[in-house]
């Protein structure tokens, strides 16, 4: 399982602008996909979706949002994946 500086380093070259989250769905798909989760166009819509979801009343994906979804959401599934 990636650790979570792993994650932040990933979710910071993103952020290049450095907001402190992730802005679009694009941001969101890319942290993904740089961390090694492969999805459809259609699984990674329903992610974003649930990882807005999860964002609280303002919506936005800031590291720790993101890394508690990610903790809770794909990051158990990849686990698993690579035993």
């Amino acid at each position: 399982m990636l650790q979570e500086s792993e994650i932040r380093r990933v979710f910071a070259k993103v952020d290049r602008d450095q907001r402190g989250h992730l802005a679009t769905k694009d941001e969101f798909e890319l942290t993904v996909l740089a961390l090694g989760y492969n999805a459809s166009a259609a699984e990674l819509d329903d992610h974003y979706q649930t990882a807005r979801a999860s964002a609280g009343a303002d919506g936005q994906l800031t590291f720790d949002v993101f890394y508690a979804w990610w903790r809770g959401n794909l990051g158990k599934e990849l686990k698993s994946t690579r035993k």
